[in-house]
């Protein structure tokens, strides 16, 4: 009986696992992938103007960001112009917010709203003056009548509203004094059916006037500068009490109060 002999051994490479697969060709197929990420990944060449339109874009910004932080670009000063009857320190303080703000981040419109907010002011505009100032250009009433409670003089404007300034122009000011004992405080409104029948009053019986006076709410006198004196309805029609007064006056008579809140019902003495 003849010996079994065994054959060459094979290789693993031949066996049924099958051959294991060369390193150069999964990097072969690798290949192209990789490719592909470094195309995506290559930044565009810039030519020259290109490249000097992008140093310059970031010169500016960086420029423009130092003016935001600059403290000589932060508002400081506030300039109030064309206030008549506002306290210009009443302008200012409405407009304080911007204060120590840079004033590319100050909004005009803002500012105008602010200030407009303040009784008494009809219009309102605001300017960013560089590097650090607010301009103000306000419209307003000035005060037309002196309201005198007590010993305090209260400037009121044509709206009814106390003011804190004169009025610019003091030879067209009215004067009404109050007897009723109320203090105004600015910003406070008065009686404006007496202040009303006094500006109509102050046309209607112009040469007789010399001054006016609130008794109760809703009254007023006037006092005459022959030493008369008449008691109006401040809420009624005056035309129709002008016309009783003038009457009464114009019939010789010496009189020193009348009384005409009802045309029809004259009393005098």
């Amino acid at each position: 009986m003849k010996p079994l002999t065994r054959g060459p051994a094979r290789s693993r490479s031949h066996t049924h696992m099958g051959r294991r697969p060369r390193r150069s060709t999964r990097l072969y197929a690798e290949a192209p992938v990789a490719l592909r990420s470094r195309k995506a990944l290559r930044l565009p060449r810039l030519d020259g103007q290109r490249a000097a339109a992008v140093v310059a874009l970031i010169g500016l910004t960086v420029i423009l960001l130092s003016l935001f932080v600059l403290p000589d670009y932060r508002i400081k000063a506030i300039d109030v112009k064309g206030n008549q009857g506002t306290a210009t320190q009443d302008i200012r303080e409405s407009a304080a917010f911007v204060e120590g703000r840079s004033a590319f981040l100050v909004r005009a419109g803002d500012v105008a709203a602010a200030v407009k907010s303040l009784p008494g002011i009809e219009e309102a505009r605001a300017h960013i003056v560089l590097p650090d100032r607010v301009e103000i250009v306000v419209k307003d009433t000035p005060p037309e009548v002196a309201w005198v409670s007590g010993n305090l003089v209260a400037w009121v404007d044509k709206n009814g509203v106390v003011r804190d300034q004169p009025p610019p122009e003091q030879d067209k000011r009215i004067t009404i004094r109050d007897l009723t004992g109320r203090i105004y405080e600015k910003g406070d409104k008065v009686d404006v059916y007496a202040l009303q029948a006094a500006q109509q009053l102050s046309v209607l019986m112009q040469r007789e006037l010399q001054s006016f006076e609130v008794p109760r709410e809703g009254e007023l006198v006037l006092v005459s500068s022959q030493g008369w004196r008449a008691l109006f309805n401040a809420r009624g029609d005056l035309n129709g009490q002008v016309a009783a007064l003038r009457r009464v006056i114009g019939s010789g008579r010496a009189v020193a109060y009348v009384d005409v809140r009802v045309p029809s019902l004259v009393s005098y003495k």
